[in-house]
């Protein structure tokens, strides 16, 4: 199956990413400017939303789960419990692209959306798989920005897209708060004491992450010992990990963070000594990563404690409460969140 980064190296275009800047709403249409520049046109009830990738399923079910087709990946049956009945049950669709370089026209046009929600990524290239897939499914391609940072933004979009305004602007005021939050308690922390971090991507912890897989970090002010480099894909070596001696390291990868511990060619580096090596939660979805989408607020709120142990953040077991029954629908019984909590600690 052809990925999404494969989709993009075959398209071209020039567009430059832009802010959603204006819109204008007819009586049977809905005109906006995307998060790409691009204007789109969508109807103006909207009832059925395909999202192209799990980033946009997600949000989509934060926002306005009713307009889902579907889930590109279903939730698993542990998931499914965190989740609202009936769209955790909901079916399972490819991805907007298949084999070769071209879509599945037929399989898009059947699930009769009124338009096809993007979330991630803006940069020129994202901007012409857009415009790509667009021309050939004859749908409208709405294109948001997916970093961390402009969650609220991107809520405000596709509330007003969607006419759940009210709701959008709810989710809004809930992401700049919990981000506002943790940024206010860090800032006092001087930046010689903000921990260097390894974004461990991988079975071998050497995978460099691309930019929107952490930008997390950039929204809690640590430092990122393998910035991403635009377009390169080129591993870490262990050589380039030792040197820069991260002290805090974030494993993505289960494996990973099960053998780091007892890698004698590990054992010398910071993160490891002190055993500040951490996996996040993974339900409903990953807390950091897999996919990168708002699911990282709760992600980023239980990090900065980890980051910053001198800090005082407050209850995390109610914080979780608050972000499940806001953005997930439903308030977790006790015993979830102590499933949370008993995942949280069995990786420090």
């Amino acid at each position: 199956m052809l990925t999404r980064r494969r989709a993009l190296e075959l398209g071209a275009g020039t567009l430059l990413a832009a802010p959603f800047i204006d819109h204008a709403w007819a009586q049977d249409a809905r005109t906006l400017t995307d998060a790409a520049g691009r204007r789109v046109t969508v109807p103006a009830k909207v009832n059925r939303v395909l999202a192209s990738g799990p980033p946009g399923s997600v949000f989509l079910y934060t926002l306005a789960p009713e307009t889902m087709i579907g889930w590109i990946r279903p939730p698993l049956p542990d998931e499914k419990p965190y989740l609202k009945a009936p769209f955790a049950d909901l079916p399972a669709y490819a991805r907007m692209t298949g084999r070769g370089d071209t879509v599945d026209v037929a399989a898009v046009k059947a699930h009769k959306a009124d338009f096809i929600l993007d979330i991630g990524a803006v940069d020129p290239g994202y901007t012409a798989l857009a415009d790509r897939i667009q021309g050939q499914v004859g749908i409208a391609y709405v294109l948001l920005d997916g970093t961390l940072a402009k969650t609220a933004e991107s809520y405000r979009i596709l509330g007003g897209l969607l006419g759940r305004e009210a709701r959008g602007e709810e989710l809004a005021r809930a992401a700049d708060a919990m981000i506002a939050d943790v940024r206010a308690k860090i800032a006092p922390v001087p930046q010689d004491k903000r921990p260097r971090v390894l974004y461990a991507r991988g079975p071998k912890g050497t995978v460099r992450a691309n930019p929107i897989n952490v930008d997390i970090l950039d929204v809690l002010g640590a430092v990122n010992i393998a910035p991403p480099v635009p377009g390169s894909r080129e591993p870490l070596t262990l050589e380039e990990i030792q040197r820069a001696d991260p002290t805090v390291i974030i494993a993505i990868d289960e494996a990973f963070f099960e053998s780091v511990m007892k890698d004698p060619a590990w054992s010398n580096i910071a993160a490891v000594k002190t055993k500040r090596v951490y996996h996040a939660p993974t339900l409903p979805f990953n807390w950091l990563d897999d996919p990168p989408g708002v699911n990282r607020l709760i992600g980023m709120r239980w990090l900065a404690e980890k980051l910053y142990p001198e800090v005082r953040f407050g209850d995390l077991r109610a914080a979780i409460r608050d972000f499940h029954r806001v953005f997930y629908h439903q308030m977790p019984t006790v015993p979830q969140v102590d499933a949370l909590i008993k995942q949280a600690a069995a990786h420090t």
